[in-house]
Protein backbone atom coordinates (compact mmCIF):
# COMPACT_ATOMS: atom_id res chain seq x y z
CA UNK A 1 0.00 0.00 0.00
CA UNK A 2 3.10 2.65 0.28
CA UNK A 3 3.75 4.78 -2.47
CA UNK A 4 6.43 7.42 -2.73
CA UNK A 5 3.64 9.96 -4.31
CA UNK A 6 1.20 9.70 -1.20
CA UNK A 7 1.33 12.13 1.55
CA UNK A 8 0.24 10.71 5.10
CA UNK A 9 -3.26 11.79 6.30
CA UNK A 10 -2.01 12.70 9.75
CA UNK A 11 -0.14 16.33 8.15
CA UNK A 12 -1.19 18.80 6.80
CA UNK A 13 0.55 19.22 3.06
CA UNK A 14 0.29 22.88 3.03
CA UNK A 15 0.42 25.96 4.98
CA UNK A 16 -2.62 28.17 4.63
CA UNK A 17 -1.74 30.77 3.54
CA UNK A 18 -0.14 29.15 0.49
CA UNK A 19 -1.81 27.85 -2.64
CA UNK A 20 -3.11 24.39 -2.46
CA UNK A 21 -1.24 22.17 -5.19
CA UNK A 22 -2.99 20.64 -7.66
CA UNK A 23 -1.43 16.98 -7.17
CA UNK A 24 -0.89 15.23 -4.11
CA UNK A 25 2.44 16.28 -2.27
CA UNK A 26 5.36 14.37 -2.52
CA UNK A 27 5.29 11.28 0.19
CA UNK A 28 6.63 12.36 3.90
CA UNK A 29 6.38 11.37 7.14
CA UNK A 30 3.90 13.37 9.76
CA UNK A 31 6.90 14.86 11.81
CA UNK A 32 8.72 15.95 8.25
CA UNK A 33 5.92 18.28 7.43
CA UNK A 34 4.92 19.58 10.87
CA UNK A 35 8.47 20.09 11.36
CA UNK A 36 8.35 22.29 7.83
CA UNK A 37 5.53 24.15 9.82
CA UNK A 38 7.23 24.83 13.03
CA UNK A 39 5.88 22.54 14.70
CA UNK A 40 8.29 19.70 15.61
CA UNK A 41 11.77 20.13 17.59
CA UNK A 42 14.95 18.07 18.16
CA UNK A 43 12.68 16.48 20.70
CA UNK A 44 9.91 15.72 18.90
CA UNK A 45 6.21 17.58 18.48
CA UNK A 46 6.41 20.27 20.16
CA UNK A 47 3.67 23.43 20.38
CA UNK A 48 4.43 25.99 18.46
CA UNK A 49 5.14 29.17 20.71
CA UNK A 50 1.58 30.25 22.18
CA UNK A 51 -0.43 27.07 21.13
CA UNK A 52 -0.47 25.57 24.65
CA UNK A 53 -1.10 29.01 26.72
CA UNK A 54 -4.32 27.39 28.57
CA UNK A 55 -5.41 26.61 32.17
CA UNK A 56 -4.79 23.85 33.89
CA UNK A 57 -7.47 21.09 32.14
CA UNK A 58 -8.79 23.82 29.76
CA UNK A 59 -9.83 21.84 25.91
CA UNK A 60 -8.02 23.90 23.40
CA UNK A 61 -10.46 23.00 20.70
CA UNK A 62 -13.97 21.56 20.25
CA UNK A 63 -14.73 19.54 17.22
CA UNK A 64 -18.75 19.00 16.80
CA UNK A 65 -18.80 15.72 14.36
CA UNK A 66 -16.94 13.05 13.86
CA UNK A 67 -16.90 12.06 10.86
CA UNK A 68 -13.62 12.33 8.35
CA UNK A 69 -13.35 16.10 8.38
CA UNK A 70 -13.53 16.04 12.60
CA UNK A 71 -11.12 13.11 12.80
CA UNK A 72 -8.68 14.25 10.83
CA UNK A 73 -8.98 18.07 12.07
CA UNK A 74 -8.52 16.54 15.40
CA UNK A 75 -5.33 14.47 14.82
CA UNK A 76 -3.57 17.34 13.33
CA UNK A 77 -4.74 19.04 16.07
CA UNK A 78 -3.44 16.63 18.47
CA UNK A 79 0.02 16.61 16.75
CA UNK A 80 0.41 20.18 17.21
CA UNK A 81 -0.07 19.65 21.19
CA UNK A 82 -3.38 21.06 21.56
CA UNK A 83 -6.00 19.37 23.75
CA UNK A 84 -9.12 18.29 21.62
CA UNK A 85 -12.62 16.68 22.33
CA UNK A 86 -14.93 15.35 19.80
CA UNK A 87 -18.78 15.30 19.81
CA UNK A 88 -21.24 13.46 17.54
CA UNK A 89 -24.61 13.65 17.90
CA UNK A 90 -24.96 9.84 16.64
CA UNK A 91 -23.86 6.61 18.62
CA UNK A 92 -21.49 5.90 15.95
CA UNK A 93 -18.68 7.84 14.81
CA UNK A 94 -17.92 8.35 10.78
CA UNK A 95 -20.51 10.67 9.82
CA UNK A 96 -22.02 9.49 6.21
CA UNK A 97 -19.51 6.70 6.07
CA UNK A 98 -21.42 3.65 6.77
CA UNK A 99 -20.77 0.13 6.01
CA UNK A 100 -23.15 -2.80 6.55
CA UNK A 101 -20.30 -6.31 6.45
CA UNK A 102 -23.27 -7.92 8.20
CA UNK A 103 -25.39 -7.78 4.80
CA UNK A 104 -24.81 -9.96 1.86
CA UNK A 105 -22.20 -8.39 -0.04
CA UNK A 106 -21.08 -5.74 2.42
CA UNK A 107 -22.31 -3.20 0.94
CA UNK A 108 -21.50 0.44 1.70
CA UNK A 109 -24.45 2.87 2.50
CA UNK A 110 -22.49 6.42 2.51
CA UNK A 111 -18.92 6.82 1.06
CA UNK A 112 -19.24 4.15 -1.30
CA UNK A 113 -15.68 3.63 -2.83
CA UNK A 114 -12.45 4.76 -2.87
CA UNK A 115 -10.39 6.80 -5.97
CA UNK A 116 -6.70 5.86 -6.87
CA UNK A 117 -6.00 9.60 -6.10
CA UNK A 118 -7.36 9.76 -2.96
CA UNK A 119 -3.99 10.87 -1.51
CA UNK A 120 -5.07 11.20 2.00
CA UNK A 121 -7.88 8.04 2.59
CA UNK A 122 -5.25 6.03 1.06
CA UNK A 123 -2.40 7.29 2.85
CA UNK A 124 -4.91 6.48 5.99
CA UNK A 125 -5.16 2.82 5.43
CA UNK A 126 -1.51 2.51 5.52
CA UNK A 127 -1.42 4.64 8.74
CA UNK A 128 -3.62 1.91 10.45
CA UNK A 129 -2.93 -1.38 8.40
CA UNK A 130 -6.43 -1.43 6.85
CA UNK A 131 -6.03 -3.46 3.36
CA UNK A 132 -8.75 -3.25 0.33
CA UNK A 133 -11.07 -5.47 0.12
CA UNK A 134 -10.31 -8.27 -2.32
CA UNK A 135 -11.65 -7.11 -5.96
CA UNK A 136 -14.42 -9.28 -7.27
CA UNK A 137 -14.67 -9.47 -11.21
CA UNK A 138 -18.26 -9.17 -12.40
CA UNK A 139 -19.03 -10.35 -16.10
CA UNK A 140 -19.35 -7.39 -18.73
CA UNK A 141 -23.31 -7.62 -19.47
CA UNK A 142 -25.15 -4.82 -21.52
CA UNK A 143 -26.99 -2.14 -19.10
CA UNK A 144 -30.98 -2.74 -19.61
CA UNK A 145 -33.11 0.75 -19.53
CA UNK A 146 -36.68 0.45 -18.42
CA UNK A 147 -38.25 3.22 -20.02
CA UNK A 148 -42.07 4.35 -19.89
CA UNK A 149 -43.19 0.31 -19.36
CA UNK A 150 -40.36 -1.13 -22.02
CA UNK A 151 -37.47 -2.76 -20.98
CA UNK A 152 -34.65 -2.88 -23.12
CA UNK A 153 -31.14 -4.44 -23.41
CA UNK A 154 -28.27 -3.92 -25.57
CA UNK A 155 -27.21 -1.04 -27.24
CA UNK A 156 -28.62 -1.90 -30.90
CA UNK A 157 -32.30 -1.97 -29.33
CA UNK A 158 -31.70 1.05 -27.77
CA UNK A 159 -30.64 2.89 -30.50
CA UNK A 160 -33.68 1.47 -32.71
CA UNK A 161 -36.00 2.63 -29.29
CA UNK A 162 -38.82 5.01 -29.87
CA UNK A 163 -38.58 5.51 -26.08
CA UNK A 164 -35.25 6.73 -27.32
CA UNK A 165 -34.93 10.98 -27.51
CA UNK A 166 -31.74 11.55 -28.79
CA UNK A 167 -31.43 12.25 -32.28
CA UNK A 168 -28.52 11.72 -34.84
CA UNK A 169 -25.80 9.48 -33.57
CA UNK A 170 -26.43 10.48 -30.35
CA UNK A 171 -29.26 7.38 -30.54
CA UNK A 172 -26.64 5.10 -30.17
CA UNK A 173 -25.68 6.22 -26.14
CA UNK A 174 -27.26 5.55 -23.47
CA UNK A 175 -28.77 8.62 -21.51
CA UNK A 176 -25.46 8.89 -18.99
CA UNK A 177 -23.37 8.96 -21.82
CA UNK A 178 -25.43 11.38 -23.85
CA UNK A 179 -25.27 13.76 -20.69
CA UNK A 180 -21.23 13.46 -20.37
CA UNK A 181 -21.15 13.97 -24.09
CA UNK A 182 -23.13 17.39 -24.32
CA UNK A 183 -20.92 18.36 -21.19
CA UNK A 184 -17.68 17.45 -21.77
CA UNK A 185 -17.00 20.27 -24.66
CA UNK A 186 -18.64 23.38 -22.30
CA UNK A 187 -16.82 22.50 -19.79
CA UNK A 188 -15.07 25.93 -18.93
CA UNK A 189 -12.88 24.82 -16.07
CA UNK A 190 -8.92 23.80 -16.77
CA UNK A 191 -8.38 22.81 -13.41
CA UNK A 192 -9.57 21.20 -10.31
CA UNK A 193 -9.91 24.68 -8.98
CA UNK A 194 -10.72 27.12 -11.68
CA UNK A 195 -14.28 26.30 -10.56
CA UNK A 196 -13.73 28.82 -8.10
CA UNK A 197 -12.37 31.88 -10.59
CA UNK A 198 -15.32 34.51 -10.63
CA UNK A 199 -14.66 34.33 -14.54
CA UNK A 200 -16.30 30.90 -14.23
CA UNK A 201 -19.45 31.92 -12.16
CA UNK A 202 -20.92 32.85 -15.90
CA UNK A 203 -21.63 29.13 -15.67
CA UNK A 204 -23.48 29.01 -12.65
CA UNK A 205 -26.49 28.47 -13.64
CA UNK A 206 -28.77 25.62 -14.07
CA UNK A 207 -27.95 22.72 -15.64
CA UNK A 208 -31.39 22.38 -17.53
CA UNK A 209 -30.98 26.16 -18.91
CA UNK A 210 -27.23 24.80 -19.95
CA UNK A 211 -28.85 21.99 -21.69
CA UNK A 212 -31.31 23.52 -23.52
CA UNK A 213 -29.20 26.68 -24.99
CA UNK A 214 -27.40 23.65 -26.21
CA UNK A 215 -30.16 22.40 -28.45
CA UNK A 216 -31.36 19.57 -26.24
CA UNK A 217 -35.38 19.44 -25.93
CA UNK A 218 -36.96 19.10 -22.87
CA UNK A 219 -37.67 15.60 -23.60
CA UNK A 220 -33.91 15.36 -23.92
CA UNK A 221 -33.07 16.77 -21.11
CA UNK A 222 -35.19 14.67 -18.87
CA UNK A 223 -34.23 11.50 -20.08
CA UNK A 224 -30.34 12.60 -20.00
CA UNK A 225 -30.42 14.35 -16.76
CA UNK A 226 -34.04 14.35 -14.95
CA UNK A 227 -34.96 10.91 -14.48
CA UNK A 228 -32.08 9.38 -12.87
CA UNK A 229 -30.04 12.86 -12.13
CA UNK A 230 -26.30 12.78 -10.59
CA UNK A 231 -27.27 15.92 -8.31
CA UNK A 232 -29.87 16.92 -6.70
CA UNK A 233 -33.85 17.11 -7.69
CA UNK A 234 -33.20 17.26 -11.22
CA UNK A 235 -31.86 19.48 -13.98
CA UNK A 236 -33.28 22.80 -12.91
CA UNK A 237 -32.63 22.51 -9.37
CA UNK A 238 -28.82 22.02 -9.99
CA UNK A 239 -26.04 24.19 -11.02
CA UNK A 240 -24.09 23.30 -14.52
CA UNK A 241 -20.76 24.34 -12.39
CA UNK A 242 -21.06 21.64 -10.45
CA UNK A 243 -21.17 19.45 -13.14
CA UNK A 244 -18.29 21.11 -14.55
CA UNK A 245 -16.49 20.86 -11.41
CA UNK A 246 -17.15 16.67 -10.84
CA UNK A 247 -16.46 16.32 -14.46
CA UNK A 248 -13.01 18.05 -13.91
CA UNK A 249 -12.21 16.24 -10.48
CA UNK A 250 -12.93 13.16 -12.12
CA UNK A 251 -10.63 13.59 -14.80
CA UNK A 252 -8.10 14.50 -12.29
CA UNK A 253 -8.61 11.45 -10.17
CA UNK A 254 -8.42 9.49 -13.66
CA UNK A 255 -4.66 10.94 -14.21
CA UNK A 256 -3.65 8.47 -11.09
CA UNK A 257 -5.19 5.04 -12.29
CA UNK A 258 -2.31 2.83 -13.32
CA UNK A 259 -3.30 -0.15 -16.21
CA UNK A 260 -3.23 -3.06 -13.74
CA UNK A 261 -5.38 -1.99 -11.09
CA UNK A 262 -8.88 -0.86 -10.61
CA UNK A 263 -10.27 2.89 -10.51
CA UNK A 264 -11.84 2.45 -6.86
CA UNK A 265 -11.51 0.12 -4.04
CA UNK A 266 -12.87 -0.48 -0.70
CA UNK A 267 -11.43 -1.50 2.77
CA UNK A 268 -11.91 -4.88 3.65
CA UNK A 269 -14.25 -5.01 6.47
CA UNK A 270 -16.00 -2.06 5.28
CA UNK A 271 -15.23 1.88 4.58
CA UNK A 272 -16.42 2.46 8.30
CA UNK A 273 -13.17 1.10 9.21
CA UNK A 274 -11.32 4.08 8.71
CA UNK A 275 -12.74 6.56 10.60
CA UNK A 276 -13.39 3.86 13.34
CA UNK A 277 -9.15 3.40 13.69
CA UNK A 278 -8.90 7.70 13.34
CA UNK A 279 -11.14 7.62 16.13
CA UNK A 280 -9.20 5.31 18.42
CA UNK A 281 -5.86 7.02 17.72
CA UNK A 282 -7.03 10.22 19.04
CA UNK A 283 -5.55 10.87 22.66
CA UNK A 284 -8.57 13.41 23.94
CA UNK A 285 -12.02 12.38 24.20
CA UNK A 286 -15.04 11.35 21.75
CA UNK A 287 -18.35 12.17 23.38
CA UNK A 288 -21.50 10.05 21.28
CA UNK A 289 -24.99 10.80 21.68
CA UNK A 290 -23.90 14.64 22.09
CA UNK A 291 -25.93 16.85 20.18
CA UNK A 292 -25.07 20.27 19.64
CA UNK A 293 -28.12 22.56 20.54
CA UNK A 294 -26.74 25.99 21.11
CA UNK A 295 -23.11 27.70 20.51
CA UNK A 296 -22.17 30.95 22.45
CA UNK A 297 -18.91 32.62 21.31
CA UNK A 298 -17.03 35.78 22.61
CA UNK A 299 -13.64 37.20 22.11
CA UNK A 300 -11.93 34.41 24.87
CA UNK A 301 -13.54 31.23 23.65
CA UNK A 302 -16.89 29.43 23.02
CA UNK A 303 -19.48 27.28 24.83
CA UNK A 304 -20.96 25.16 23.57
CA UNK A 305 -24.70 23.88 25.17
CA UNK A 306 -25.81 20.09 24.11
CA UNK A 307 -29.53 18.79 24.24
CA UNK A 308 -29.04 17.25 27.81
CA UNK A 309 -28.07 20.58 29.18
CA UNK A 310 -24.09 19.59 29.42
CA UNK A 311 -22.35 22.84 28.56
CA UNK A 312 -18.71 22.70 27.54
CA UNK A 313 -16.33 25.05 27.13
CA UNK A 314 -13.02 25.68 24.88
CA UNK A 315 -10.89 28.31 23.01
CA UNK A 316 -12.19 27.41 19.64
CA UNK A 317 -14.38 25.10 18.23
CA UNK A 318 -14.63 23.42 14.50
CA UNK A 319 -17.89 22.55 13.04
CA UNK A 320 -17.73 20.17 10.39
CA UNK A 321 -21.67 18.67 10.51
CA UNK A 322 -23.34 19.89 6.83
CA UNK A 323 -25.21 22.97 6.69
CA UNK A 324 -28.99 21.26 7.51
CA UNK A 325 -27.53 20.46 10.60
CA UNK A 326 -25.61 23.77 11.10
CA UNK A 327 -29.01 25.39 10.05
CA UNK A 328 -30.76 23.22 13.26
CA UNK A 329 -28.01 24.73 16.02
CA UNK A 330 -29.01 28.51 17.27
CA UNK A 331 -26.15 31.05 17.66
CA UNK A 332 -25.39 33.72 20.50
CA UNK A 333 -23.81 35.53 17.50
CA UNK A 334 -25.69 34.14 14.50
CA UNK A 335 -23.88 33.76 11.51
CA UNK A 336 -24.12 36.27 8.77
CA UNK A 337 -24.39 36.73 5.32
CA UNK A 338 -23.85 34.40 2.52
CA UNK A 339 -22.61 32.09 4.95
CA UNK A 340 -25.79 32.13 7.24
CA UNK A 341 -28.00 32.01 3.90
CA UNK A 342 -26.34 28.81 2.45
CA UNK A 343 -27.17 26.95 5.95
CA UNK A 344 -30.57 27.49 5.18
CA UNK A 345 -30.62 27.61 1.08
CA UNK A 346 -28.28 25.45 -0.06
CA UNK A 347 -29.58 21.32 -0.36
CA UNK A 348 -28.34 18.28 -0.66
CA UNK A 349 -29.05 15.12 -2.76
CA UNK A 350 -31.64 12.51 -1.86
CA UNK A 351 -30.86 9.22 -2.31
CA UNK A 352 -33.02 6.23 -1.18
CA UNK A 353 -31.43 2.83 -0.62
CA UNK A 354 -33.18 -0.27 -0.65
CA UNK A 355 -31.69 -3.72 -0.12
CA UNK A 356 -32.68 -7.52 -1.30
CA UNK A 357 -31.51 -10.53 -0.29
CA UNK A 358 -30.68 -12.23 -3.54
CA UNK A 359 -32.02 -16.08 -2.88
CA UNK A 360 -29.34 -18.86 -3.95
CA UNK A 361 -31.87 -20.18 -6.82
CA UNK A 362 -31.45 -17.02 -8.40
CA UNK A 363 -27.83 -15.62 -8.08
CA UNK A 364 -26.90 -17.03 -11.11
CA UNK A 365 -29.78 -15.73 -13.16
CA UNK A 366 -27.71 -13.40 -16.33
CA UNK A 367 -30.11 -10.58 -15.31
CA UNK A 368 -28.93 -10.00 -11.95
CA UNK A 369 -25.86 -9.48 -13.80
CA UNK A 370 -26.92 -6.03 -15.54
CA UNK A 371 -27.17 -2.84 -14.19
CA UNK A 372 -30.36 -1.14 -15.04
CA UNK A 373 -31.71 2.03 -15.42
CA UNK A 374 -35.54 2.80 -14.99
CA UNK A 375 -37.67 5.70 -14.73
CA UNK A 376 -39.48 4.16 -11.64
CA UNK A 377 -39.32 4.26 -8.25
CA UNK A 378 -36.45 1.86 -7.97
CA UNK A 379 -34.28 4.16 -9.61
CA UNK A 380 -31.88 2.54 -10.77
CA UNK A 381 -30.68 -1.45 -9.82
CA UNK A 382 -27.49 -2.91 -9.20
CA UNK A 383 -25.80 -5.91 -7.33
CA UNK A 384 -23.36 -6.00 -4.58
CA UNK A 385 -21.58 -9.61 -5.18
CA UNK A 386 -20.54 -11.84 -2.63
CA UNK A 387 -16.74 -13.48 -1.89
CA UNK A 388 -17.37 -15.89 -4.49
CA UNK A 389 -18.28 -12.89 -7.06
CA UNK A 390 -21.90 -14.00 -7.11
CA UNK A 391 -24.84 -11.89 -6.94
CA UNK A 392 -25.74 -11.66 -3.22
CA UNK A 393 -27.87 -8.54 -2.73
CA UNK A 394 -29.87 -6.17 -5.07
CA UNK A 395 -29.80 -2.71 -4.24
CA UNK A 396 -32.14 0.06 -5.55
CA UNK A 397 -30.75 3.39 -5.77
CA UNK A 398 -33.75 6.00 -6.12
CA UNK A 399 -32.42 9.56 -6.73
CA UNK A 400 -34.13 13.00 -7.08
CA UNK A 401 -37.75 13.17 -7.20
CA UNK A 402 -38.16 9.23 -6.70
CA UNK A 403 -36.29 9.44 -3.37
CA UNK A 404 -38.41 12.18 -2.45
CA UNK A 405 -41.36 10.45 -2.91
CA UNK A 406 -40.41 7.38 -0.69
CA UNK A 407 -38.89 10.00 1.69
CA UNK A 408 -42.94 10.78 2.29
CA UNK A 409 -44.00 7.59 2.83
CA UNK A 410 -44.34 5.67 5.66
CA UNK A 411 -40.76 3.57 6.60
CA UNK A 412 -42.37 0.69 6.52
CA UNK A 413 -43.96 1.07 3.11
CA UNK A 414 -40.50 1.98 1.01
CA UNK A 415 -39.60 -1.47 0.46
CA UNK A 416 -42.64 -2.47 -1.05
CA UNK A 417 -42.78 0.65 -2.81
CA UNK A 418 -39.12 -0.29 -4.34
CA UNK A 419 -40.24 -3.64 -4.85
CA UNK A 420 -43.41 -3.29 -6.77
CA UNK A 421 -40.33 -0.81 -9.39
CA UNK A 422 -38.37 -4.18 -9.64
CA UNK A 423 -41.88 -6.32 -10.72
CA UNK A 424 -42.22 -4.04 -13.74
CA UNK A 425 -38.69 -5.36 -14.75
CA UNK A 426 -38.47 -8.63 -13.26
CA UNK A 427 -41.44 -10.00 -12.27
CA UNK A 428 -40.41 -13.65 -11.09
CA UNK A 429 -37.36 -12.51 -9.65
CA UNK A 430 -39.40 -9.51 -7.70
CA UNK A 431 -41.84 -12.07 -5.88
CA UNK A 432 -38.44 -13.68 -4.65
CA UNK A 433 -36.71 -10.93 -3.20
CA UNK A 434 -36.15 -10.50 0.60
CA UNK A 435 -36.05 -6.84 2.10
CA UNK A 436 -33.65 -6.87 4.61
CA UNK A 437 -32.95 -2.79 4.63
CA UNK A 438 -33.82 0.73 4.08
CA UNK A 439 -32.03 3.93 4.15
CA UNK A 440 -32.40 7.58 3.37
CA UNK A 441 -29.86 9.91 4.57
CA UNK A 442 -32.63 12.72 3.92
CA UNK A 443 -34.39 10.96 7.46
CA UNK A 444 -31.09 11.39 9.38
CA UNK A 445 -31.28 14.87 11.41
CA UNK A 446 -27.50 14.80 11.27
CA UNK A 447 -26.87 14.78 7.49
CA UNK A 448 -30.12 16.11 5.49
CA UNK A 449 -29.08 14.04 2.33
CA UNK A 450 -26.20 13.15 0.46
CA UNK A 451 -23.82 15.64 -0.64
CA UNK A 452 -24.11 19.28 -1.10
CA UNK A 453 -26.31 19.79 -4.28
CA UNK A 454 -25.68 23.61 -5.53
CA UNK A 455 -28.27 25.32 -7.08
CA UNK A 456 -27.93 27.42 -9.89
CA UNK A 457 -25.77 30.53 -8.89
CA UNK A 458 -25.11 29.13 -5.37
CA UNK A 459 -21.80 27.94 -5.78
CA UNK A 460 -21.21 31.88 -6.94
CA UNK A 461 -22.83 33.41 -4.06
CA UNK A 462 -22.39 30.52 -0.76
CA UNK A 463 -19.54 28.46 -1.65
CA UNK A 464 -16.54 31.33 -0.82
CA UNK A 465 -17.90 31.98 2.54
CA UNK A 466 -19.20 28.33 3.97
CA UNK A 467 -15.86 27.54 5.35
CA UNK A 468 -14.83 31.28 6.73
CA UNK A 469 -14.22 31.85 10.46
CA UNK A 470 -16.44 33.44 12.80
CA UNK A 471 -14.43 34.98 15.39
CA UNK A 472 -13.55 31.18 17.46
CA UNK A 473 -16.17 29.23 15.55
CA UNK A 474 -14.30 27.73 12.02
CA UNK A 475 -15.71 25.04 9.95
CA UNK A 476 -14.95 21.64 7.46
CA UNK A 477 -17.23 19.13 5.85
CA UNK A 478 -17.56 18.16 2.45
CA UNK A 479 -19.08 20.99 1.50
CA UNK A 480 -15.88 23.27 2.54
CA UNK A 481 -14.04 21.36 0.41
CA UNK A 482 -11.95 23.61 -2.56
CA UNK A 483 -10.28 21.06 -4.44
CA UNK A 484 -11.71 17.20 -3.44
CA UNK A 485 -14.60 15.80 -3.70
CA UNK A 486 -16.44 13.05 -1.38
CA UNK A 487 -13.86 11.61 1.06
CA UNK A 488 -11.39 12.99 -0.03
CA UNK A 489 -12.70 16.16 0.22
CA UNK A 490 -13.36 15.66 4.08
CA UNK A 491 -9.87 14.94 4.54
CA UNK A 492 -8.60 18.01 2.89
CA UNK A 493 -11.54 20.16 4.39
CA UNK A 494 -9.83 19.09 8.29
CA UNK A 495 -6.85 19.52 6.96
CA UNK A 496 -7.00 23.23 6.33
CA UNK A 497 -9.47 24.10 9.14
CA UNK A 498 -6.96 22.74 11.64
CA UNK A 499 -4.39 24.97 10.34
CA UNK A 500 -6.64 28.14 10.24
CA UNK A 501 -6.79 27.17 13.90
CA UNK A 502 -3.78 26.78 15.15
CA UNK A 503 -2.60 30.04 13.38
CA UNK A 504 -5.66 32.12 15.63
CA UNK A 505 -4.20 30.43 18.78
CA UNK A 506 -0.96 31.15 17.63
CA UNK A 507 -1.59 34.31 17.42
Amino acid sequence: MKSPNRPSNRKPALKPTLKPALQPAPHATRRAVLKGLGLLGAAGLLPAPGLIARAAGETDVIIVGAGLSGLNAALLLEDMGLRVTVLEARGRVGGRILSRPDLPGAPELGGQSIGVGYARILSAMDDYGLMPRAAVRAPRVDPVIHLRGRTIQGRDIWTAADENPFAGDGRGLYPWEHLRRTLTPLNPLSDIESWMDPANAAHDISLGDTLAAHGLSPRQIAVSAGINPTYGNGPYQISALLHFQNMTWLKHQLSFMQPDKPPTLQVDGGNSRIPAAMAAALKGDIRLNSEVAGIDRDPGGVTLALRDGTRLTARAALLTVPLPALAAMAFNQPLAGAQAAACQAVPYSPVVQTFFRIPDGLVDDPRLAAFAWTDTLAGRLMTERGADGRPRLLKSWAVGQAARYLDRQPRDAVAGHARAAIAAIYPDIAAALEPLHVWSWQRDPFAGGTYAAWGAGQMARYAPSVAAPAGRLFFAGEHTARLDRGMEGAMESGERAALEIADMLEG
